[in-house]
């Protein structure tokens, strides 16, 4: 089971070598930035590879009071997301994704196509 962990960790880590993408990996996760020109933001998602499941989480911001329209926001966001889903735990509002890992490069292209379409969803949370 390590050998396939290891092979899918190593895809990945080549394919963001040749997208030019810079990355930090400790241990077993790998972590990012993306720039979302459009709403002029950044967000900082990170990777583990767990059993042929790619997870990735984001941390987004710390929630004081969740409200009625934080959580029509949460909804919103839920129902266009592909792979996502916005959620709150200890006051922290996040995002993650969890998926069986069939192409990795493909599927991480895929993963973050959708942040990139989210972009304004993003932005109003």
């Amino acid at each position: 089971m390590g050998l396939f962990l290891k092979s899918d960790l190593d895809k990945l880590i080549k394919h963001l070598n040749k997208k030019e993408i810079n990355f930090k990996k400790e241990d077993d996760k790998i972590s990012f930035e993306l720039v979302m020109k459009n709403k002029n933001f950044m967000i900082y998602p990170y990777m583990t590879i767990d059993d042929d499941v790619l997870s990735m989480c984001i941390n987004l911001s710390k929630v004081d009071k969740i409200n009625n329209d934080l959580c029509e926001k949460i909804n919103e966001f839920n129902l266009k997301s592909k792979f996502f889903t916005l959620k709150i735990k200890n006051h922290i509002l996040f995002i993650e994704a969890n998926q069986l890992i069939d192409d990795i490069n493909l599927l991480f292209d895929k993963m973050v196509e959708n942040l990139f379409e989210l972009e304004d969803e993003l932005d109003n949370l």
